[in-house]
């Protein structure tokens, strides 16, 4: 059972490999989360004068690429960095309070 797809591609093959993908959907009537579907792009963007690091850019369904970090699977890619997906560190950080909370008053008692 798998319910994610994630494709690494040239940017140039992108329209035939969706084209592909969207027909054996439709062949094997999978259903899919549209308002999940997303595409990025990475590439190299200068940095720091004579620099140069991965980027990464979601392109909008109006086909314009805006700054963005790719999350999949609990983490987050930004091309020059990758990191644990902001809302999954959150919830442990409030995990973290309760359990010293629970333990701190159980040790009072």
């Amino acid at each position: 059972y798998s319910d994610d797809i994630f494709i690494v591609c040239e940017k140039k093959l992108c329209d035939e490999i969706e084209k592909d993908i969207g027909e054996l959907i439709e062949k094997y009537e999978i259903e899919i989360s549209k308002d999940k579907t997303e595409k990025f792009i990475f590439r190299n963007v200068s940095y720091k004068e004579s620099t140069s690091r991965l980027e990464c850019f979601r392109v909008t369904k109006e086909g314009k690429e805006i700054s963005s970090a790719m999350s999949y699977l609990g983490f987050e890619f930004r091309g020059y960095h990758t990191g644990i997906k902001s809302t999954n560190l959150a919830k442990y950080y409030r995990k973290i309070i309760s359990t010293v909370k629970r333990k701190s008053k159980r040790t009072l008692k």
